[in-house]
């Protein structure tokens, strides 16, 4: 018998049994709950126990997509957006495009690609997909346009290989990404190579915590003492002649330049008390100084300019400056 009833027996006592009937061959049994009872055959349960399966089977396919989705290895272009281009957008642009949500400068933010892509205050979009030279992103970047240059800070602009990953970005698609990179994925040999160079006043910590390659810093460079160049000096080489003086007529001759003339002892010594303790000279020292037969006048000049206290005063005030000290708020 391949029926599911459910029947109300009125005069069975509250009570919970099961009670098999004679029909052996059917397998049917009353399943009595309190007052109620079912009457359930072995082939209905079977197909209830098919369609319940299924049911969670089918409730259960959005957490295996999930699932299957999170396991998906990244493709290229996304593990070349989360290893060159998010710590760029991170480093040079978020802090005014995306960090702080109440300022964001030209209404254009970057935190996502969408935003990225449509642009800021300009209504124009700031990129262009496949299309990096046509981009307003892309010519604010590469300060070519000279009404748009970011970052806006000659120290922060971006190296060539920067400017390089970016229009490779735009050109194949703009991949983006939300997920993080595994640490098998992250490229470790740059990131050791790399130094943080702190700074102050930044705008996110990737900011503040900048990292540069070795070669792009002088004072990591290995001290070299190159050949001096007296032939570039040609008939102004003389004794009194600095090695530094060499080195410069080369790289003027190099650029197809004509050094300045030689300035008068008066002028010299006007620069020279200007820099060094930021106080005009005195009528007696430019006197001193014109009149001086001394073959190294100029030095000796210089020397007791530095012994000066005026000297450490006016280093102590650029210094003081850095490192934003004052006596008051």
């Amino acid at each position: 018998m391949n029926q599911f009833e459910m029947k109300l027996i009125s005069h069975v006592p509250p009570s919970t049994f099961i009670e098999k009937t004679s029909s052996i061959s059917s397998r049917s049994f009353y399943l009595t709950l309190r007052d109620f009872s079912m009457y359930v055959s072995s082939a209905r349960l079977a197909q209830t126990f098919c369609s319940g399966l299924c049911f969670a089977l089918l409730l259960s396919l959005p957490l295996i997509e999930v699932a299957s989705a999170e396991e998906t290895p990244l493709t290229a272009q996304k593990i070349f957006y989360l290893q060159k281009i998010r710590p760029l957008l991170e480093q040079k642009c978020l802090g005014c495009h995306g960090s702080t949500p109440d300022d964001i400068k030209g209404d254009y933010n970057m935190l996502t690609r969408d935003s990225l892509i449509r642009g800021g205050e300009s209504g124009e979009p700031a990129v262009i997909i496949g299309k990096p030279e046509e981009s307003p992103f892309w010519k604010a970047v590469t300060w070519k346009d000279e009404n748009i240059q970011m970052p806006p800070q000659e120290r922060n602009r971006l190296n060539a290989a920067e400017i390089a990953d970016l229009q490779q970005w735009i050109s194949t698609g703009a991949v983006w990404t939300d997920r993080e990179l595994l640490p098998s994925s992250t490229n470790n040999s740059s990131q050791q190579s790399s130094i943080v160079m702190s700074t102050s006043g930044g705008q996110s910590p990737t900011w503040t915590n900048r990292t540069y390659e070795p070669a792009d810093i002088w004072a990591y460079q290995p001290i070299q003492r190159p050949p001096v160049p007296w032939a570039a000096l040609g008939k102004k080489l003389n004794s009194q002649r600095n090695p530094i003086d060499a080195f410069i007529q080369q790289k003027l001759k190099q650029k197809q330049l004509i050094a300045s003339p030689a300035a008068e002892k008066k002028t010299l010594i006007r620069r020279a008390t200007y820099d060094l303790t930021g106080l005009p000279p005195t009528l007696k020292q430019i006197h001193e100084f014109e009149n001086s037969q001394h073959q190294d006048s100029w030095s000796l000049l210089i020397k007791k300019m530095m012994e000066s206290p005026h000297y450490g005063e006016q280093m102590a005030q650029m210094w003081i400056d850095v490192v934003r000290y004052a006596d008051t708020s």
